[in-house]
């Protein structure tokens, strides 16, 4: 995103709006670097997402996994993304969903794993940012998964995303 702008005026119709509808953007200065601004975009829709499942959303429950501490154990975690995975399914965003190929080490603290998540609803728009190399691709799962990670206390020390025609699978680490 080399171009984005630190001050810009957008429509809006609320009660801080100047009488002409237009309200005054100012970027925050910790993001005043544009790129920046890809990761963060992707950490907050994780997190929104995240805490819609987590808190509920239009009143709808979704019954997520809350947050573990730290102290937890990798094993816990991974158990509690394929309950993250499972809303997805159920809530008809993908066909079928699964953590899989799970490797934890000795003390049960890091792990690597994958997810095969088939029939997705954005498939296409993962193939299609991914094709582009956009700095920004729209894999709603991973950015669900890499919150939990986050909320958790983890650090994700690896991902790689790969798709075919029906599917998006995703490697991951974290410690």
């Amino acid at each position: 995103m080399p171009n984005g702008q630190q001050v810009f005026q957008e429509p809006c119709d609320t009660d801080d709006c100047d009488p002409k509808g237009i309200k005054t953007i100012r970027r925050d200065a910790s993001i005043a670097d544009n790129k920046l601004l890809p990761p963060r975009f992707y950490d907050r829709v994780g997190d929104n997402i995240l805490r819609g499942l987590q808190e509920g959303f239009r009143d709808e429950t979704f019954n997520a996994p809350p947050s573990l501490p730290p102290s937890a154990s990798a094993s816990q975690v991974v158990e509690n993304l394929q309950k993250l995975l499972d809303i997805f399914v159920s809530r008809g965003f993908a066909l079928k969903a699964q953590v899989m190929d799970v490797s934890i080490d000795s003390n049960d603290t890091k792990a690597s794993f994958k997810v095969k998540a088939q029939g997705t609803a954005n498939l296409w728009g993962v193939a299609s940012l991914s094709f582009r190399r956009s700095p920004v691709v729209n894999d709603y799962i991973a950015m669900v998964l890499s919150a939990y990670l986050r909320q958790c206390g983890r650090q994700v020390t690896s991902f790689d995303l790969e798709y075919t025609d029906t599917q998006i699978e995703e490697s991951w680490a974290f410690e």
